[in-house]
């Protein structure tokens, strides 16, 4: 299984790390931006395994970026914001799929 490919998550993913590029105050963990840099690589082939961790360096990021005004607006003027919500949204409709496909193997 995988993301659909109506979600374009390299783009996404690809989006939210220049977006970080683009505020460079943003206090973001390294390895969360290389984690959301990595599962943006592999665009909609990424594991499904492994969308909970890109959530979570997607929460991680988001929210230290909100911490500083000056990277807050940086990120947002950059259309970070917008690539979060696609992102969040496209992994939640794998994620709720794939529980949908495990109920009905198990009955």
């Amino acid at each position: 299984m995988s993301i659909p490919t109506e979600y374009p998550m390299k783009q996404y993913l690809g989006g939210i790390v220049e977006a970080l590029k683009a505020a460079p105050t943003n206090g973001a963990n390294p390895n969360d931006v290389e984690t959301i840099r990595f599962y943006g690589e592999l665009g909609n082939d990424a594991p499904d395994s492994q969308l909970p961790n890109v959530l979570v360096a997607i929460a991680r990021v988001t929210r230290s970026v909100s911490e500083d005004e000056a990277a807050k607006a940086a990120f947002s003027k950059a259309g970070g914001f917008g690539y979060v919500k696609d992102a969040q949204h496209a992994i939640m409709a794998t994620l709720d799929k794939d529980s949908e496909d495990l109920v009905k193997k198990r009955g």
